[in-house]
């Protein structure tokens, strides 16, 4: 895949949509990229809920990261604060998000049961319903019917860009969903992990998640947006 970091700094766009979607399906990918091991707090955090107030300290603590910091293709989980939408980005299997060029990125990519990735169109997501009564769209028959059903919601046209944005005081790399009014900010934990804020628009509470980079994303190019009816 182009769009990774390269020695010299140059981080090539890769061209448009539909194009380089169309390379054939494979399976997910588990394996992460090298790098250090997760700092003390972020360990904590992943097994134990912090406040939102706590959470905030840590990404305003944390180095500012460049668009071209983003590109390539991530794994994701959510971390949690006491939200009500705290776990539902697990239980719906969100796989994490694509970032291919500034104008092109898949910023929900969720895993079928056969392990194949497909891009979910965020048009589709009933998001203030989710807001109003997140228990009740998060019980074992939605989610059940989400993983059975949810690529036939797919999409294989890019759902959001790559901008640098301030946020708290801080230009660092956002993500702007084209059909919904959310922001995903981003701050650099390591050469592997970031932190991510989503900012929607009327939520009180911010919702924070993980981002880890995997290793080689490139060498099985995907196309996501597969709505076949195989599971």
């Amino acid at each position: 895949m182009t769009g990774y970091i390269r020695s010299d700094g140059w981080c090539p766009a890769m061209r448009s949509g539909r194009e380089t979607r169309d390379h054939g399906i494979a399976e997910a990918f588990d394996a992460p990229a090298t790098g250090p091991p997760a700092p003390g707090w972020l360990v904590d955090w992943e097994d134990q809920a912090i406040s939102t107030r706590l959470a905030l300290g840590h990404f305003d603590g944390l180095e500012v990261v460049e668009e071209a910091g983003m590109l390539g293709r991530w794994r994701g989980r959510g971390l949690p604060t006491g939200h009500p939408l705290d776990g539902m980005l697990g239980a719906l299997s969100w796989y994490g998000k694509d970032f291919r060029s500034s104008e092109d990125v898949d910023p929900l990519l969720f895993r079928r049961r056969s392990g194949k990735l497909y891009a979910l169109d965020p048009a589709r997501i009933p998001l203030r319903r989710l807001q109003r009564s997140p228990r009740l769209w998060l019980g074992p028959v939605p989610v059940m019917l989400f993983r059975r059903f949810g690529h036939l919601f797919a999409t294989s046209e890019p759902a959001a860009r790559l901008r640098s944005l301030a946020f708290r005081g801080v230009v660092s790399a956002a993500m702007v969903y084209d059909s919904l009014p959310v922001i995903d900010c981003f701050r650099r934990i390591d050469a592997i992990r970031v932190l991510g804020l989503m900012d929607l628009r009327g939520m009180e509470q911010p919702f924070f998640f993980l981002l880890r980079r995997e290793a080689d994303a490139g060498a099985a190019p995907m196309r996501y947006g597969d709505a076949s009816p195989g599971i």
